[in-house]
Order: C-alpha cells, then sequence, then structure tokens
C-alpha cells in the first residue's frame, strides 16, 4: 500500500512520455518492496532501503543457506537478490538527484526501456509479495 502513489506517477508519467520519470517511480515502487523486505531479512541499518536491504541480503545469501535465520525460502531470496542487483547496477544507479530533479547520467530511456524496466519491477515486486506473504 505504501508503493500506491508511485505506482499511479509510473504509470502517469509513462502515458505522458516522461520516460525518465517513470522509470525513477518504478524504482521506487521497489524501494518500497526492500523496506518491508528489511526488517525480515534482518537488515538493522537506520537508512532503510536498497542500500540495506541489498547488504543485508547479501549477507544472508553469503553466509549460506544452512545458515539462513530468516524463516523465507533461501533460494527465493537468491533469485530476489538476483533482480535487485541488476535492477541497482544497470538503473537505479544510472539516475541521480540534482536539485530535486531526476537527471539522467548516461542518455535517456526510450519508450520500450523505460517499459522493460516496468515490468521487471513488477515483476520483482510480484516476487517479493510472494515470499513474504502471510
Amino acid at each position: 500500500p505504501e508503493a500506491r502513489d508511485d505506482i499511479e506517477e509510473m504509470n502517469c508519467c509513462f502515458a505522458l512520455c516522461r520516460y525518465v520519470a517513470s522509470v525513477s517511480h518504478s524504482l521506487l515502487v521497489v524501494e518500497h518492496g526492500l523496506v518491508a523486505l528489511g526488517p525480515r531479512i534482518g537488515a538493522t541499518d537506520p537508512k532503510e532501503g536498497w542500500d540495506a536491504s541489498c547488504k543485508r541480503l547479501e549477507r544472508v545469501l553469503k553466509e549460506g543457506r544452512g545458515a539462513n535465520a530468516t524463516g523465507l525460502d533461501f533460494d527465493q531470496l537468491d533469485q530476489l537478490n538476483t533482480c535487485v542487483q541488476v535492477m541497482k547496477t544497470a538503473w537505479r544507479n544510472k539516475v541521480s538527484h540534482a536539485t530535486g530533479k531526476p537527471i539522467l547520467l548516461h542518455g535517456g530511456f526510450a519508450p520500450d526501456v523505460a517499459e522493460e524496466i516496468i515490468k521487471a519491477s513488477r515483476g520483482f515486486m510480484r516476487r517479493l509479495a510472494e515470499l513474504l506473504k502471510p
């Protein structure tokens, strides 16, 4: 539910051909998911989100299946980690914020690329929802 505004903005921006903004909102949706994942995997960084959850997730996986005390399926965590690392490296780290506006560091996003990023974000969130369902 916390991601609802960013989901709506992502779709509105895409519809209005504001592809950088749609990607930015798409990645904010993913961040909402990572904020929800953090406590479940033992992230203790006071600044919740991408870095805190990604670092902890990598640590859980590095410690191995036998040491997994999260109560979450290790293979699903491994898949989530792969997805989030690709998104972080390929897209999140390519958008910077200066003076409150997103600035794309390396060119622009064509409509089909923005759509692929949105679909990847949707896929990540679907996997995460499945993993975290009660």
